[in-house]
């Protein structure tokens, strides 16, 4: 019986492994608006912490993959249908987790307010759905902003990029944007944006850090296969302070 028992499991164990190193390109797309440091193009490559994570889960398992930077809308219709295998640096919501297999978090980011500094010199701290019933709140085109505690339909959403943003704030067609500090601050780094002087920024009153996933497309034929695949190898980059070691060189 425990002979029967070994054999079983390494017939398993064999399948497992053969399944894996015969797996197909993997096809991931991310923000062509940028997302630095996590992903973001530069010099004609997609470059970022993301790129990163992805070596370490994938290479050791000779898996080959394609990051493609699309707008946002459209990966996450193209991972929603197919088309694409994986969204990265997504994150999670009640609403994606009956669309696609959320990963484990990988990373994560603090939600900020940013605005003109004359126009809120002491700083702005109220939540973001009191904020948004005295003031024009904008966001980018495609996100979803419920983690920041608002409703698609309160944020003005007509932007593409943070230049768009941050020219809105300075023409005062808005009062304030919401986007992640982490990410304003890798856009500068690259020199992708100039965030001017005369742009405050605080952290957003009662939000809690925003924890970022990847997303598997569900209509996809290996869709549990890789959604396992992507999880065994994010808590295990986690456990061994690998994640840590990576987010690091971007990030203090």
């Amino acid at each position: 019986m425990f002979r029967h028992l070994i054999v079983i499991w390494l017939l398993s164990f064999l399948s497992a492994s053969q399944s894996v190193a015969e797996m197909r390109k993997l096809k991931f797309c991310g923000d062509k608006a940028g997302w630095p440091p996590y992903t973001y193009e530069l010099d004609g490559s997609v470059k970022g912490y993301d790129i990163d994570v992805l070596d370490q889960l994938l290479k050791p398992e000779g898996i080959e993959y394609q990051v493609y930077m699309l707008p946002w809308k459209r990966c996450l219709k193209f991972v929603e249908d197919g088309t694409i295998d994986v969204v990265v640096s997504a994150s999670g919501t009640k609403q994606r987790e009956n669309i696609y297999r959320l990963t484990e978090r990988y990373y994560s980011v603090e939600p900020h307010y940013f605005y003109l500094s004359s126009s809120f010199p002491k700083g702005l701290h109220l939540s973001a759905s009191e904020a948004a019933k005295k003031y024009t709140v904008c966001g980018l085109r495609g996100y979803d902003y419920s983690n920041f505690g608002l409703a698609s339909e309160e944020v003005i959403r007509t932007s593409n990029s943070f230049i768009q943003l941050v020219k809105k704030i300075e023409a005062k067609r808005c009062d304030l944007f919401l986007a992640r500090y982490e990410v304003l601050a890798g856009l500068e780094k690259i020199n992708a944006l100039t965030i001017p002087s005369s742009l405050g920024y605080n952290p957003t009153p009662g939000v809690q850090l925003d924890h970022f996933h990847m997303l598997v497309s569900r209509s996809i034929a290996d869709s549990q296969q890789v959604s396992q695949l992507l999880n065994r190898g994010i808590s295990q980059l986690k456990a061994d302070g690998t994640l840590d070691q990576l987010i690091s060189r971007y990030v203090d």
